[in-house]
């Protein structure tokens, strides 16, 4: 009988990072552009316009890109999505747990998928650095030039999105499942779609609603740090 090729998919904020990522990414950004922090209150004004179901995770992002980096040089962001990384490990922005994780994937043999609703013109730089072989994010439309546009290029990675958007990077995988041993981290209850397709779901730092969930499904509970 053939062995199983394991695949270990990592969400990646909260779960590699130990927050969020794209507003801190936004605010690095500021840094050398601080004109850009009058639209903090913007910004503030458009979450809460969000929690209160006025518009959409993706059209929420839209909005932050257009006012924070809409219009910049690719060389630019890609600048600062290296300055970024940086950043974060100066700042021990990593979890000890996640950094554990996927060096024991990695010494195993098995491929790894960071799978993230982060966009992926920063997440690259974090992915590459770990040695991820797939990187599954929220993509961005670039305009003649290598200008960045405000526009978010097909789904927003998050929930049933992100499912989908895996299964389209590993198509050999989808179609042939009983192949594969797959491992999902996540600390989210959204990703319940992604702990539902794979063989073995780990709660990593979980939120109040996934740990119930784990805890009621028998999921492997992880704190990372």
């Amino acid at each position: 009988m053939t062995e199983k090729q394991t695949i270990a998919v990592f969400d990646m904020d909260r779960t590699i990072t130990r927050s969020g990522t794209f507003s801190p990414f936004l605010l690095h950004f500021c840094k050398s552009h601080k004109v850009k922090y009058i639209y903090v209150p913007y910004i503030l004004a458009s979450m809460v316009a969000y929690k209160l179901g006025f518009f959409s995770r993706k059209a929420l992002k839209e909005r932050m890109l257009r006012v924070f980096l809409e219009g910049s040089e690719r060389q630019e962001i890609d600048r600062f999505a290296a300055s970024f990384l940086q950043h974060l490990l100066v700042r021990d922005g990593f979890c000890p747990g996640a950094i554990k994780a996927i060096e024991s994937h990695k010494n195993s043999g098995h491929k790894l998928v960071i799978a993230t609703a982060s966009m992926t013109f920063y997440v690259r730089d974090i992915a590459d650095y770990f040695g991820f072989d797939h990187i599954v994010a929220t993509g961005s439309a670039w305009l003649e030039g290598d200008i960045l546009s405000r526009e978010i290029t097909g789904e927003n990675c998050y929930g049933e999105g992100k499912l989908a958007m895996v299964k389209a990077a590993l198509p050999d995988v989808d179609q042939n499942r009983n192949s594969y041993h797959i491992v999902a981290y996540s600390d989210h209850h959204t990703d319940m779609p992604l702990f539902n397709w794979s063989d073995e779901a780990v709660a990593v730092n979980s939120n109040s609603k996934l740990q119930k969930m784990a805890e009621t499904r028998g999921f492997r509970i992880e704190n990372w740090g």
